[in-house]
């Protein structure tokens, strides 16, 4: 076993995420990419305003099962901080 499969791992979307925030807490970095064909299951849970990437990393992540710990939401743009109170308003917990 590497070292880095023995430690947890923490999903990111915004590639402004400083990763050395990450690294200090022992855990390995994960950028989460769109991979979903289509938004439609992301289009249900976000305002029609948002941008097409926000919809289509929230499907792809949607669609996808995770070994991930937690999703680390930068404060990056409008979009990406509507999405994290959008998803701690319907139960995520927010830290």
């Amino acid at each position: 076993m590497t070292q880095h499969s023995e430690r947890g791992k923490i999903g990111y979307f915004c590639s402004y995420m400083p990763k050395e925030i990450i690294y200090a807490f022992t855990k390995v970095p994960v950028h989460i990419l769109p991979t979903a064909a289509k938004a439609s299951e992301a289009e249900a849970n976000l305002p029609r305003n948002f941008c097409s990437l926000i919809k289509i990393l929230l499907a792809s992540f949607l669609e996808n099962e995770s070994d991930l710990e937690t999703v680390v939401h930068a404060d990056s743009c409008d979009a990406l901080r509507h999405y994290t109170q959008d998803l701690v308003s319907q139960g995520a917990s927010e830290q």
